[in-house]
């Protein structure tokens, strides 16, 4: 068993190495992702029976059987269980199988104390198992966070607007974690005994940011996305911006920084979630990344709050918009393979690349 875990990790980090953004990237055909968030727990293996021995080698016999909860994530299925006491846990599975892997639930506890440490605040990670004894698939047990996520103040623009400034800050809080190489983190000094942390897998920031660059850019062209010229001017300004992408250290980034990741009581932020995907990278890559989720109209307010705790490079336009044009361009191929429709009423999702290129460009006008 303990060979099959080491050869599942090593499996896992020489596909990391492959993937700028496992939703767009993993190695599996269009039609898998495109049904998994409507196949059943059973079908993934969360039988009755399977949740019934989780519950009760996690917890004790007895414990009333695991409640599905209404919010539910692309590569997790989440469960609430109810305890003694009134106390609550959240039961999150991993339904990737081998084609991502649960072992990024290992970054969870790691992270999530990095990022306590520095007053941000996140739920508590109290097991992780990647061991498949228990489940067949890999999961976690973490508090309960009771409040409810930003994107339920989306229609209420004075109120998100208000709670973004507070997001703004302890993302910049987030930034001063300092943390060693770049990219994705590797998983395996984490399951030593007393481990001492992790550091990320690429030697420079560029091998992470530019990776599947070209290929982005291709699927892009071949969905209509963009033209055949729009694509060589984003592969000619990359190659052309490089130096921006170098002279600053690595902080911990949170790597999914959407308003469905952070938790609020209505007057502060609370906690935010899903560790998993967090990088070792440039803070303002996080921030372009934050942006792709708002419209425009927030983005002073959540870096005004920002800069009152950390101050912005020089650069920082050129680098915003370089950033959000390579997350454009992930999350377009993204969308297009699990079949995601643009919102009726809203600009086309696509239509970022074309915006993030125009500012791009504007900003290096200004800059040079």
């Amino acid at each position: 068993m303990e060979g099959q875990v080491s050869k599942r990790l090593a499996d896992f980090t020489a596909r990391q190495r492959q993937t700028f953004y496992p939703k767009t990237d993993l190695p599996v055909p269009d039609a898998i992702l495109q049904k998994l968030r409507n196949l059943s727990d059973a079908e993934l293996g969360l039988t009755a029976e399977a949740l019934h021995q989780v519950a009760t080698a996690a917890f004790r016999p007895g414990t009333p059987p695991l409640s599905r909860l209404p919010r539910q994530g692309t590569f997790h299925r989440l469960y609430l269980a109810e305890l003694a006491g009134g106390a609550r846990r959240v039961v999150r599975f991993d339904v990737t199988g081998d084609y991502w892997s649960g072992h990024t639930l290992h970054l969870e506890k790691w992270a999530v104390s990095k990022a306590r440490a520095a007053g941000v605040p996140a739920p508590a990670v109290l097991l992780t198992d990647t061991s498949r004894r228990i489940c067949p698939l890999d999961f976690q047990i973490m508090e309960w966070v009771p409040d409810r996520s930003l994107q339920e103040f989306d229609d209420d623009e004075p109120e998100m607007q208000r709670l973004l400034a507070k997001l703004g800050t302890q993302f910049a809080r987030l930034h001063g974690v300092k943390v060693e190489r770049w990219g994705w983190f590797d998983i395996s000094p984490l399951l030593a005994v007393n481990s001492r942390g992790t550091s990320g897998l690429f030697e420079k920031w560029k091998d992470y940011v530019t990776l599947r660059l070209e290929d982005h850019v291709e699927a892009c062209s071949r969905m209509d996305a963009i033209g055949n010229e729009t694509g060589r001017r984003i592969l000619d300004l990359f190659t052309a911006l490089k130096s921006h992408l170098t002279g600053f250290e690595p902080a911990l980034l949170h790597g999914d920084p959407g308003s469905h990741n952070a938790m609020t009581d209505g007057r502060e932020i609370t906690a935010l979630l899903d560790w998993e995907d967090c990088l070792a990278g440039d803070p303002v890559y996080e921030l372009a990344f934050w942006a792709t989720f708002h419209p425009e109209r927030r983005h002073a307010v959540f870096l005004q709050a920002y800069r009152t705790i950390r101050p912005l490079p020089d650069d920082f336009e050129v680098r915003f918009w370089l950033y959000f044009l390579r997350i454009a361009l992930a999350k377009t191929v993204h969308r297009h393979r699990f079949g995601y429709v643009d919102r009726p009423g809203r600009p086309p999702a696509a239509q970022r690349i074309q915006t993030s290129l125009e500012r791009l460009e504007a900003a290096l006008v200004l800059h040079t």
